[in-house]
């Protein structure tokens, strides 16, 4: 699969919460229980066989999959920005949909905040358009750098529900979701309400 090809009217779905750099830096600086250690820990752990094998899935069935990347370094805006750019469209993100590790906003809000989301944001957040306050709590979440992050995944309505019902149906147990659409708009350009 390609990060680009993603179609006005696909929608989005991230198989992995975020937050993985954030609740690392936590843990480094002691300030995460154990819980979060293991929680951390087996969410980096976890391959992307089981989303990926949904994809191959879907297509087999005889859906389009139109683009897919995974979540890492430049974090959830970063890749997206690009899988969005590669394809001359923009998106819309809905951020109470958007799956993040428990006790993510609560270290932001702390200022446990890795280097490199502030390198992210730097660079990528011109291109991050917010309703009024929607960036307040979710912003340094999405510039996040990940380690081992999920797929993020640009299908029609009928793939991503086919995708999400093979999900739900296996055995994987992290947190995923649908999170918003491709829109027609400045290319790269993310709207997040």
């Amino acid at each position: 699969m390609l990060n680009s090809g993603a179609k006005v009217g696909d929608r989005l779905i991230l198989t992995k919460p975020i937050g993985t750099g954030i609740l690392s830096t936590a843990i480094k600086g002691e300030l995460a229980d154990p819980a979060m250690e293991i929680l951390i820990t087996e969410i980096m752990a976890t391959l992307n066989r089981v989303s990926a094998n949904a994809v191959a899935q879907t297509i087999e069935r005889g859906h389009q999959v139109h683009a897919c990347t995974d979540i890492t370094g430049f974090g959830l805006l970063g890749h997206l920005h690009e899988m969005i750019l590669a394809s001359g469209v923009s998106a819309r993100l809905e951020a109470d949909r958007i799956p993040l590790i428990p006790d993510c906003i609560d270290f932001i809000n702390m200022g446990i905040i890795p280097e490199g989301a502030y390198s992210n944001r730097k660079f990528y957040s011109k291109w991050l358009h917010c309703r009024e306050g929607a960036c307040d709590t979710i912003e340094m979440a999405l510039v996040d750098p990940q380690t081992s992050g999920g797929l993020l995944i640009a299908a029609p309505p009928e793939a991503t529900d086919a995708i999400l019902h093979t999900l739900r149906e296996s055995d994987y147990e992290l947190a995923f979701a649908e999170i918003g659409e491709i829109v027609a708009g400045e290319p790269g350009t993310v709207e997040l309400i």
